[in-house]
């Protein structure tokens, strides 16, 4: 996660949905941010572009009550 908040350092994310079943939670994030910093990637560091990006993902989390 540091290296993502390297590369847009103003991101920010807001939770669209929850829900959970027992143990179970799901929920549905955006994402936006401008690319500001380098991206470390496996082949090397993109530069930064200025471009603003934006994307959508879910989380899926187990919970164990303690």
């Amino acid at each position: 996660m540091e290296d993502f908040f390297r590369a847009f350092p103003d991101a920010s994310n807001a939770l669209k949905l929850t829900m959970g079943e027992g143990n179970i939670v799901a929920a549905e994030i955006s994402v936006k941010g401008v690319h500001g910093g380098p991206l470390a990637l496996p082949t090397g560091e993109v530069a930064a572009t200025g471009r603003t990006v934006a994307f959508e993902g879910g989380i899926f989390s187990r919970l164990n009550g303690q």
